[in-house]
């Protein structure tokens, strides 16, 4: 999937990209946004202005599309995005934000219908350095999580050369 121009603009002085682990669905491709090689890299001023964090999950829910009660991996991304913003001086009131986040928090999978199966897998590419969220950690650690309809550990196949979690596949 291609855009026109993926590049932010220098107008731009704080920027944040939640980016999914477990998206597979083939038309739903990863775009990459942002410097090539400036996400989590301080500027020479040491402001870190572009930062992209890889989150447990599909890409609804990282962006917060299933119902409150299933809406535990979502809640995660949402706390790092309104962390974000308050860091920047965004003001929001918290009573607002009713967030239980929660990293062994249940797994959908938007393929399950006959007709999406078709549609086709794309495993993300994940490089082995890419920065993981600190949610991904726990979430390797918890004995069992809830994929789909199934309980086992956290392996998605996109991080097994991963630098900070390869060890968890045997």
């Amino acid at each position: 999937m291609n855009f026109y121009d993926n590049r932010l603009s220098p107008r731009v002085k704080y920027a944040g990209h939640a980016v999914s682990i477990d998206e597979d669905r083939k038309t739903f491709q990863r775009v990459g946004r942002g410097t090539e090689g400036v996400a989590n890299q301080p500027d020479e001023s040491g402001v870190n202005w572009f930062e992209q964090y890889w989150f447990a999950g599909n890409h609804p829910a990282i962006g917060g599309s299933y119902p409150e009660n299933e809406a535990r991996l979502s809640d995660i991304s949402l706390q790092w995005m309104l962390d974000a913003a308050a860091s920047t001086g965004l003001k929001f009131d918290p009573r607002y934000t009713h967030l239980y986040p929660d990293p062994t928090g249940p797994q959908h999978d938007e393929r399950q219908s006959w007709l999406l199966r078709c549609a086709g897998v794309r495993l993300t590419d994940i490089v082995p350095t890419a920065t993981l969220h600190e949610s991904v950690a726990r979430r390797f650690e918890a004995r069992a999580v809830l994929h789909h309809d199934v309980m086992k550990p956290y392996r998605p196949l996109s991080l097994r050369e991963h630098e900070n979690v390869r060890q968890w596949y045997v």
